[in-house]
């Protein structure tokens, strides 16, 4: 409430001002009013009332009524038409008329999105059509309350109609441009060419208005004279700013009806009023042409000068695209010089492992076969000779002897299975599996195990040496992780999409849940040496070999009852 009583007294100047604008354009206009009608072919107060709301905003609408009412009543009272109750009520009816013309340009402009009246085309064409329909409720209120206060008579409402809306239209489409152009300009540098041009086009003008209003020629006809008028317009649109070219919009009306009052130039006709209206027309024409063909071009020029600075900013993107571009080439250069210096550490690491494992081969396995040797010639010649606890010892000394031989054995396949780039070749499984119970033979023969296969094994393309240790590593566990029953293995095959699917089922003791994933994992046992025999590197064997492979491994098992191994080869 504070902040509206605050603004009160600004509010109030505000609505003064426009009121004292509209009385003395209304004035000015009035001058060439048709009889004592109050209406004028000429009525700048329009534009300046619809401007002002467009510009200022809704609020300013007491203005336009107080000055419109005030006005008509002076111009009543001077005139001595009528009596002072009939002069308020046909003051206030016009006044009306007047204002809700100017509130309802407002609305539709909103409505329709016009905010860029001399920015866009498509804004300046629907400026035009609003101004065309917004001065129909001037045009109809007015006339009507002159013929009913009986200022008129009804047979000359049409002619006062018309001249009403034909004055209200020119004062909108001349006045309001101007007012926007000066009121939101877009600014323009000024140069010493600017300069001369826009002097030299007034120049050119001034002397065809004199030569069309001040009949400078007189033998040339003065219907055509007019028509040069286009010419000088067009120099001006693309020559000038709209702010100048308002100037010339109001220089060529101003000097046009001047001149068409004092009965000279091309418009004369019948009757004063008629040749105002005549005027008129062509003062529209002539501003709606400039201005329209002033918005199109600022447009395009607006248009283009995005589309220019589109492509400043996309030719910045690229530029930045491509440093970045560049800087990545350049980050992906170091990469790959890392990788190949990784690549050759890892060829030198896979270098060095393999001689640590010729190493371990040769030099490791010699002094321990010497140990063997001789632990076990101490026990072949002092066996019986030694107390007991020797003899203990002698065999504790020669069985861990013994499995550090096998375990040896055992690191050595591993890591020739790690670092082996044998090519692969076809191999028939049914071969396999001979070798493998012809290895196993001892093992099968005392366990009077049945190796059962339910199909004839495919051939695949694989690693030989290595599928033998493959079958042989997982035949051999069923072997040794035997219960009470007499141990059977099956072997099932099957062909899914690209790949084979291995089965060895076996009746054994059987593997908990959760040890399903330990039992691939080198050096791993679930079961002492004294229960069964290994070092735990079997399982870890397999399932490199089958990642070699490009296949998987896994296990399925019910403790108690046995356990099958699962593992996929591919077909190719």
């Amino acid at each position: 409430m504070t902040d509206i009583i605050s603004s009160m007294p600004h509010r109030i100047f505000k609505i003064a001002v426009v009121a004292i604008v509209y009385y003395f354009a209304a004035r000015l206009g009035l001058l060439m009013e048709l009889g004592n009608t109050n209406a004028s072919p000429v009525w700048p107060p329009s534009g300046i009332a619809f401007s002002t709301l467009v510009l200022f905003g809704i609020d300013l609408w007491p203005g336009i009524m107080l000055g419109a009412f005030i006005v008509n009543v002076v111009v009543f009272h001077l005139n001595s038409t009528m009596s002072l109750p009939v002069i308020v009520l046909s003051s206030a009816g016009i006044c009306i008329g007047n204002t809700l013309e100017a509130v309802f340009g407002y609305y539709l402009i909103k409505k329709f999105n016009c905010d860029h009246i001399l920015g866009q085309t498509r804004d300046f064409a629907l400026f035009f059509v609003v101004a065309l329909v917004i001065c129909l409720v001037s045009s109809i209120i007015g006339p009507l309350m002159l013929c009913l206060t009986k200022i008129i008579h009804w047979y000359e409402y049409f002619p006062v109609w018309f001249t009403w809306w034909t004055g209200d239209v020119s004062g909108i489409v001349i006045v309001a441009p101007a007012l926007f152009a000066w009121w939101r300009p877009k600014r323009k540098k000024w140069n010493l060419q600017t300069i001369i041009v826009v002097v030299l086009l007034f120049v050119v003008l001034g002397i065809y208005l004199q030569a069309v209003f001040g009949n400078w020629l007189p033998l040339w006809p003065n219907k055509t004279k007019i028509f040069l008028i286009f010419f000088i317009i067009t120099l001006c649109v693309f020559s000038m700013s709209q702010r100048q070219l308002s100037i010339v919009s109001i220089v060529v009306s101003s000097f046009s009806i001047i001149s068409t009052i004092h009965l000279t130039g091309p418009f004369i006709g019948a009757s004063m009023n008629d040749s105002l209206l005549s005027l008129q027309v062509f003062l529209c024409v002539i501003s709606i042409t400039m201005m329209f063909l002033s918005t199109t071009l600022n447009e395009r020029r607006e248009k283009e000068d995005e589309l220019k600075e589109a492509n400043l900013t996309l030719e910045l993107k690229v530029t930045e695209r491509t440093l970045t571009l560049q800087k990545q080439q350049e980050e992906l250069k170091a990469a790959n010089r890392q990788l190949v210096e990784k690549t050759r550490e890892l060829e030198y690491v896979n270098k060095e492992s393999r001689s640590f494992a010729h190493a371990v081969s040769h030099d490791l396995r010699e002094p321990l076969r010497t140990i063997a040797s001789y632990l076990q010639l101490i026990e072949e010649r002092y066996k019986n000779k030694l107390d007991s606890d020797a003899n203990i010892f002698i065999d504790f000394a020669v069985d861990g002897a013994k499995r550090m031989n096998v375990l040896i054995d055992d690191m050595l396949t591993y890591s020739r299975i790690e670092h082996s780039q044998s090519p692969f070749s076809d191999v028939d499984l049914n071969d396999v599996l001979e070798i493998v119970k012809n290895n196993l033979h001892t093992s099968i023969q005392e366990s009077n195990a049945r190796i059962i296969v339910d199909s004839s094994l495919p051939v695949i393309i694989a690693d030989h040496s290595q599928m033998v240790q493959l079958l042989q590593n997982i035949i051999d566990n069923g072997l040794k992780y035997k219960n009470a029953e007499t141990p059977e293995i099956h072997i099932k095959v099957a062909k899914l999409e690209d790949f084979w699917q291995f089965s060895i089922t076996d009746n054994g003791i059987g593997i908990a849940k959760d040890y399903y994933e330990r039992i691939f994992v080198i050096f791993q046992r679930l079961h002492t040496r004294e229960q069964y025999e290994g070092t735990g590197i079997g399982l870890a064997i397999c399932k490199r070999i089958i990642e070699k492979h490009g296949g998987k491994i896994w296990v399925e098992s019910i403790e108690g009852k046995g356990s099958t191994f699962y593992f996929t080869i591919k077909d190719s």
